[in-house]
């Protein structure tokens, strides 16, 4: 190989070499294992550890319209060797049993087409073929499963057939028209296909409909399903998955004739009555919001797993809109008017007619559905307000007569005659067809339909449902040990006609296969910053996995280094109108804390830097003002703008969060918000606990200052601490020059057509304590990022981080976020093929390690107490590289799961990591104890999180892109879905986003 190039002169950093000729032989890349012919596609293998720049990089370039030149190639296999690092532990339990296989008399699963309907009924293939959680509740209303099921146990035999859905069937073994099948009404037709009449429940009522059962000729050996898990290697991991598919719908079987099912999750979508007449204990209701319910339920779904097939079951939560709630209380609601003290008046409505909200009374791209009480079972859907009032809507009756909508409802239902206001629109439940106008109904008939899944995404809401979410291991694992005895019970006649057994016992761990990994110690700095100062993390008590910034005798520890601010720039505060009692005590215990921690030129400000921003009630008025502030008799400017936010969290996400952060990001200013209320209470100067006088003033709280200033060292430069290991050179990164990258894609919610926003971070030393940040927008829920700019942002990284260190990268840490399993391959075709290209592009060929974190995994792991009587929550730094990890490996570290952080409340839900490529041929033990490594180093908090930090601030970054989005709007999360998320853009192709300003270059922004 060719020599290593010389060191850097010691006046700056060399210029990056250009790609040179191959002189013949391999490439560097296919040299060391890692490359391929263009035919052969991306391949992956053990690399050469020393340096040497690239010549060339075969089969992974982009092509001209910015795309990886390879085609899809099936990922490698290799043999995983599971690290030993760390204290092994005994008693860890897992939410997983084993799926075990008994003697069948049919080892086969045979597959039939299922078909409802026919040519004249159009709105079943209409509803068939629609897509997403509601769609799921509707069709399983329509198929009417008291009256299916019976029909194919004639059929099929008893517990002997799994439906999936309204598409396929599975049965053990071929069919047969039987004489109770005949009576039962089936019929044999040619090609082996069966039908029978069937009625099914639209939203008119029960329509007489059939279905139908055609043979596809497929089979599926489930005896060969565990030989497939045994083996060291699958070709086909798409085939593999088939076997899988069966397992999955045979043992979902039973609850799908009974509970509604929501992907692999299963509700009891009953009132509290009816709950507690079934005695489900994992069956719940919680009441979150005036319009919301909460009912808990549980997921389940089969894993391939080292050991086998595993079934992973854990508790699962679903928000409905509340069943049988008047459309015109969810309207006052919405609108804060409550019928006992101002009610919704005639004007209120048709304000809300003219209105863009009015337009968007909607479930995202599907309409609610409504029960009218005149009509009892009939349903309609809601398509807006109507622009006149009932008494004014004339239309012409079936005999000729002409008559308005009000007198029509009096006439006909008299019943309801003192309910209805004539002065008031009524509610459009259908469309206009030419000449005629939109069939009305008065707002006072209609209810919301019961299983309506809820739009709502506000800071609220989610803080209901972590409240009532966030189980206890003590209360969740044994909820899933009486699910799992339901499950095994219920579904035990099905799944033994298909051979298949279910173990009721909880999975516990081997010790070898659970570990905790020793916690890493943190710099910073004494006062006066002459010398470093060791802080270890806290391993007892409620402090666990924590840790603080008190040096001896109450002494402040200071930043590793601590930012200023310049001299000809100053801290402003806005607020908006809000109690300043408060405010002089938080900026005095501001401005000493900070000083405390190094930082400089945070003296407190003065009464003419503050400034009451309550008049300014629209996004330009509100940016045109602090344009103003910026140039309003400073020479420098703004040099941190504070803003003290009123209301909670919800109400400030829908409108001055998201201007204000848009000002300062392109403008330059880094902005801190803070929440009102937590300073300035509205119940006087408070008491603390036992005062009896209000909550306490966290402003004049010391912790909590130190916290905001967590935030503002990073948003001015400057850096908090640093890893111990990193500093001293016994990590990962202090091998070589390591540069480490974090990639994440925030999409708009569900039903919204908004863009999708990918961010990069990546570190700029080798200490990891420096950052920078890029965003971008693309074409709306697309995961992979663009190669074209994926390539051009490493480009300027890799740059960037030569040009501070003085040497090029030789190391790359790719943590990738978001990625599902069947992305992998479409993962490195395009992503891992743009950072090839860029560093091709620079004449560098760094060691690249490419790991994809999966943060929302199904897995959940506790502790038993030797007694076995108790579950307790597990230690921090648990990593599990063992029995329940993937069958299927990549690379000699593989997958495993880590969970770094002490859960303050619930269980730790513990992030999966795949080791896709590997070219630095790492052992597990490095990869684990550097991921756990990077958990210390999210600066933003004094814990161990739960992801590397890179992922976090990936993750801040990509949800606040969409503020500097061109079309970004500010219209309430209440009316639509994901509208404080995403800002309602629409359209197919993604917009433009504003730049940010060149002061943020290196800084952490988004914190």
């Amino acid at each position: 190989p060719p020599p290593p190039p010389p060191p850097p002169p010691p006046g700056g950093p060399p210029p990056l070499e250009p790609p040179q000729e191959d002189e013949g032989g391999p490439t560097p890349l296919a040299a060391a294992g890692g490359g391929a012919s263009s035919s052969q596609g991306y391949e992956l293998g053990p690399v050469d550890r020393s340096y040497r720049p690239l010549a060339s990089l075969a089969g992974v370039g982009l092509s001209a319209a910015g795309r990886p030149s390879l085609d899809p190639q099936p990922l490698e296999k290799r043999q995983k060797v599971a690290g030993k690092l760390g204290t092994k532990l005994r008693g860890v339990v897992s939410n997983c049993v084993r799926v075990a296989q008994v003697k069948a008399r049919h080892p086969k699963a045979t597959i039939y087409d299922v078909s409802f309907g026919d040519q004249d009924c159009k709105e079943e293939h209409a509803l068939a073929s629609v897509r997403g959680k509601q769609a799921a509740l509707e069709r399983r209303k329509m198929l009417n499963f008291p009256v299916l099921e019976p029909l194919l146990h004639a059929l099929c035999g008893k517990n002997r057939w799994a439906l999936t859905g309204a598409k396929l069937l599975y049965v053990p073994a071929a069919l047969a028209l039987t004489t109770a099948a005949r009576e039962k009404g089936w019929r044999e037709e040619e090609d082996g296909k069966f039908s029978a009449d069937l009625k099914l429940l639209l939203n008119k009522g029960e329509v007489d409909s059939k279905i139908a059962l055609k043979p596809t000729g497929a089979e599926i050996e489930l005896a060969e399903l565990w030989q497939i898990m045994a083996a060291e290697q699958q070709q086909n991991p798409a085939e593999a998955r088939k076997p899988l598919n069966v397992l999955d719908v045979v043992l979902t079987q039973f609850a799908q004739g009974r509970y509604m099912q929501i992907g692999d999750a299963f509700f009891y979508l009953g009132t509290r009555q009816e709950l507690r007449e079934s005695q489900l204990r994992w069956a719940n209701l919680h009441r979150i919001t005036d319009t919301l319910n909460l009912h808990m339920g549980y997921r389940q779904s089969v894993i391939s797993s080292e050991t086998g097939p595993l079934l992973q079951i854990d508790r699962a939560g679903l928000v409905l809109m509340r069943e049988g709630m008047p459309v015109l209380e969810w309207i006052g609601v919405k609108m804060n008017r409550r019928s006992n003290v101002r009610p919704v008046q005639p004007a209120d409505l048709f304000d809300l007619a003219r209105s863009s909200k009015g337009k968007l009374l909607r479930s995202g791209t599907q309409r609610w559905k409504l029960q009218q009480r005149h009509s009892p079972g009939v349903c309609k859907r809601l398509h807006g307000i109507d622009e006149v009032a009932l008494k004014d809507r004339t239309f012409t009756q079936d005999d000729g007569n002409e008559t308005n909508v009000y007198q029509y409802f009096v006439d006909n239902y008299p019943q309801f005659k003192r309910e209805i206001d004539p002065n008031k629109p009524g509610i459009k439940v259908g469309e206009a067809k030419g000449d005629r106008c939109a069939p009305v109904v008065p707002i006072e008939l209609l209810t919301f339909a019961p299983g309506q899944l809820a739009t709502e995404k506000t800071a609220e809401v989610s803080s209901e449902m972590i409240k009532h979410m966030a189980e206890e291991p003590g209360f969740r694992f044994p909820a899933i040990e009486d699910i799992v005895r339901a499950v095994s019970h219920g579904e035990g006649p099905t799944s033994s006609a298909f051979g298949i057994e279910i173990n009721p016992q909880l999975l516990e761990l081997k010790p070898e296969s659970a570990r905790q990994l020793v916690p890493h110690s943190l710099l910073f700095k004494t006062r006066g910053g002459q010398s470093t100062c060791d802080v270890f993390v806290d391993t007892t008590g409620k402090g666990q996995g924590g840790w603080n910034l008190r040096g001896g005798k109450g002494g402040e520890i200071e930043f590793w280094e601590p930012a200023s601010l310049p001299r000809d720039k100053r801290w402003v505060i806005v607020h908006f109108g809000i109690d300043l009692s408060g405010l002089g005590a938080f900026t005095r215990t501001f401005a000493r804390m900070a000083a405390g921690r190094g930082m400089k030129g945070l003296e407190p400000p003065h009464r003419d830097d503050v400034y009451d921003m309550s008049r300014y009630e629209q996004n330009k008025t509100l940016a045109d003002e602090l344009d103003r502030l910026q140039g309003k008799s400073y020479r420098g400017g703004i040099g941190l703008l504070m803003a003290i936010l009123p209301g909670k969290e919800a109400e400030n996400a829908r409108y001055l969060y998201p201007t204000i952060k848009r000002w300062g990001n392109t403008k330059g200013v880094p902005t801190q918000c803070i929440n009102g209320l937590k300073m300035a209470p509205p119940f006087g100067k408070g008491g603390g606990k036992g005062g009896g006088r209000g909550p306490k003033v966290l402003g004049t709280d010391g912790s909590y200052s130190a916290g905001i200033l967590l935030k503002v060292n990073l948003k001015l430069g400057g850096a908090n601490g640093v890893s111990k290991a990193m500093n001293e050179d016994r990590s990962v990164v202090s091998e070589k020059p390591t540069m480490v990258v974090g990639l994440d894609v925030n999409h708009a919610g569900r039903g919204s057509t908004a863009d999708s926003h990918p961010a990069i971070c990546y570190s700029l030393d080798c200490l990891c304590s420096k950052w920078a940040t890029e965003v971008t927008s693309q074409k709306a829920k697309e995961e992979l990022v663009p190669a074209e700019w994926l390539k051009a942002r490493m480009v300027h990284a890799a740059q960037e981080f030569q040009k501070r260190n003085n040497r090029p990268v030789m190391r790359l840490f790719f943590y990738r976020d978001g990625l599902a399993h069947n992305m992998f391959s479409a993962a490195v075709v395009q992503e891992v093929a743009a950072i090839k290209s860029a560093m091709q592009q620079l004449g560098i060929c760094p060691e690249l390690v490419y790991i994809v974190v999966q943060k929302r995994t199904r897995a959940r792991f506790c502790m038993r107490t030797p007694d076995g009587r108790r579950y307790e929550k597990p230690p921090y730094g648990l990593v599990v590289d063992r029995e329940v990890t993937d069958a299927t490996h990549h690379t000699r570290a593989g997958d495993f799961y880590l969970s770094p952080h002490f859960a303050l409340k619930g269980t730790p839900r513990p992030a999966h990591y795949h080791v896709i490529v590997d070219e630095a041929n790492l052992t597990a033990d490095q990869v684990h104890d550097f991921t756990f490594e990077l958990c210390h180093v999210y600066q933003r908090a004094t814990k161990v999180v739960s992801c590397p930090a890179p992922v976090y601030y990936a993750h801040l970054a990509a949800f606040q892109a969409q503020y500097n989005s061109t079309n970004w709007r500010d219209e309430s999360a209440a009316w639509e879905t994901g509208s404080a998320a995403s800002g309602g853009s629409s359209g197919s192709s993604a917009t433009v986003l504003l730049p940010m300003h060149k002061d943020h270059d290196g800084k952490l922004w988004q914190v």
